[in-house]
């Protein structure tokens, strides 16, 4: 009797989960805000403080949109007010990753192959240390971009609001130029997948040349911007001017180091900061070695993964078009390589363009991409008839996940 009457307990929880049209939006908000309440709130210190001082008061500077936003209501930036800020995103985040993991559910939750690989994938975002660990415990403002990111992507199916997408992709692209080498890889792909699933309207194409365009020529001019136009004679004067609106304490040795950050980042001249990082890559071994082997030992591998599902989708795939997007998806990786060369911030760029590329099979898993859930069908395939390639690969990402 009490099989019986669990069983029917289950079919009832089944049946509720398959046909109710919230639940699965629920149950990854209520998963992601217990682990956002576990992780607390972050100590704003370090480098990423700058983010929130920069502004536009000496004329534009890029990634000077949060400081300069918050300038317009105070003059005084406290640590509270950076961990209030920080906890605003890491709630936005929850509920944009669920809605994005709920819609992605919801649409293959009659399919069950690709039922189980939507969750699948949605695990592997939530247990990478990059994904909502690495944004919950930091200041940077990679939390901010993958907002906008995800919210971009939802509305990029509306009808109305995809006509928001291209000014969150400038937001982003203002809060941090960096985007254009992370995030944004996977809005522009999806934008261009829309245009060419949609049969190629006019209103489709017009928002991919707005968005790109606007991303293109903002980033472009920040980088110019930043490397021709000095504002300050020295690095100390910069501190100075910048730090006079915290009103936390800043200690002498984080003090000199952002002089000295500065003048390599914002005084020295580009031949000059080429020499420097030539140093640190190939006489002083220290950035050298992590982006080797990194690259070497993390990179490769899941690369590879990706690479393979990419490459037989575009074999499986007739539309010519189709091809070439299949085709971007591949090469995607590629963007972030100068990044975690010249970054210095290898875990950090890596995890993002690794996130990056778990969107991507999760927006074409979603969509119903036969050539895709195939690809994934011949990885599967492939790692069965090779045991000992399967199992590396599988110590490999717990390798990732305790790194």
């Amino acid at each position: 009797m009490k099989s019986i009457a669990g069983t029917n307990n289950f079919q009832k929880i089944r049946d509720w989960l398959f046909h109710s049209g919230y639940s699965f939006y629920i149950i990854p908000f209520v998963f992601l805000m217990l682990f956002l309440l576990s992780k607390g709130s972050p100590h704003p210190s370090g480098y990423y403080l700058i983010h929130y001082l920069y502004n536009y008061e000496k004329g534009f500077s890029p990634r000077g949109l949060v400081g300069e936003v918050i300038s317009w209501f105070t003059d005084s930036v406290t640590d509270e007010l950076i961990a209030n800020i920080n906890l605003v995103f890491s709630v936005l985040l929850v509920v944009a990753a669920s809605c994005y993991f709920g819609k992605a559910l919801n649409q293959t939750k009659f399919k069950e192959k690709s039922f189980s690989y939507t969750i699948a994938t949605i695990a592997i975002i939530c247990l990478i240390p990059a994904s909502f660990s690495m944004f919950f415990e930091s200041i940077h403002l990679d939390k901010m971009l993958w907002v906008l990111t995800l919210f971009a992507v939802l509305l990029s199916d509306s009808k109305f609001g995809v006509w928001f997408v291209p000014l969150l992709c400038i937001i982003s692209v203002l809060i941090n130029p960096i985007y254009v080498f992370g995030s944004m890889i996977l809005i522009a792909i999806i934008l261009l997948q829309k245009f060419c699933s949609g049969g190629f309207k006019f209103k489709n194409g017009l928002i991919c040349f707005i968005t790109y365009a606007s991303i293109i020529a903002i980033a472009l001019y920040g980088a110019y911007y930043e490397q021709s136009v000095h504002l300050f004679d020295t690095p100390s004067e910069m501190v100075d001017f910048y730090f006079s609106r915290y009103a936390g304490q800043l200690d002498s040795y984080t003090y000199n180091k952002f002089i000295t950050e500065w003048l390599f980042e914002f005084f020295e001249p580009m031949d000059k900061v080429f020499m420097l990082c030539f140093n640190y890559y190939f006489k002083d071994w220290g950035f050298g070695q992590k982006t080797f082997f990194g690259i070497l030992l993390l990179g490769i591998p899941v690369w590879s993964i990706f690479f393979k599902i990419w490459k037989f989708a575009i074999k499986a795939e007739n539309n010519y078009f189709q091809k070439i997007i299949y085709f971007f998806c591949l090469v995607s990786p590629v963007v972030i390589v100068p990044v975690l060369i010249l970054g210095w911030e290898f875990p950090r760029y890596f995890y993002e363009n690794l996130l990056m590329q778990l969107f991507l099979v999760l927006y074409f898993i979603a969509k119903n991409h036969t050539p895709v859930i195939e690809g994934i069908n011949n990885l599967i395939s492939y790692f069965k008839q090779n045991i000992l390639i399967g199992a590396a690969t599988l110590l490999h990402f717990i390798f990732i996940i305790v790194i």
